[in-house]
């Protein structure tokens, strides 16, 4: 089992815990997954809600404008990695929080439950189209 742990604490203000980004999805399920920011398709018409979801973001871009791949688990050289353990764990504990996300094509993957976190991602595919869902953990949330 190899896992990545990833402690986002100094990439935001001391007062906002967060391990969120665009898509109100962990960092580290959007780095890894494609997925992008929310959206929602409305009749332009009638202005009726037709839809919602993410957008599919393969990739995005850093800084410097360069592409930076957001889709690694799907990419086979990344089998070997079980996981990715995100935290944003900094001095006051009270307010931390972790979450995993799992590899679905995982070589050895970690079991649900197998690492302590307060939620867990996970993917099921069916065809050419998955979903992933958001489970407890073992530990109680913050």
């Amino acid at each position: 089992m190899f896992v990545i742990a990833i402690n986002g604490r100094l990439l935001r203000p001391e007062f906002l815990p967060i391990i969120d980004g665009a898509s109100l999805l962990p960092y580290a399920l959007q780095a890894t997954l494609a997925i992008g920011p929310r959206h929602i398709r409305i009749d332009a018409k009638t202005q009726e809600v037709l839809g919602s979801g993410h957008h599919h973001q393969p990739q995005t871009e850093n800084a410097n404008g360069a592409p930076v791949p957001t889709d690694n688990f799907f990419d086979d050289r990344f089998k070997p990695v079980s996981a990715i353990w995100a935290t944003d764990l900094g001095a006051r504990f009270d307010k931390s929080r972790l979450g995993l996300v799992h590899n679905p094509f995982a070589i050895n993957p970690v079991g649900q439950g197998g690492l302590p976190a307060e939620f867990e991602y996970l993917t099921k595919i069916e065809g050419d189209e998955y979903e992933v869902a958001r489970e407890p953990g073992i530990l109680k949330p913050a």
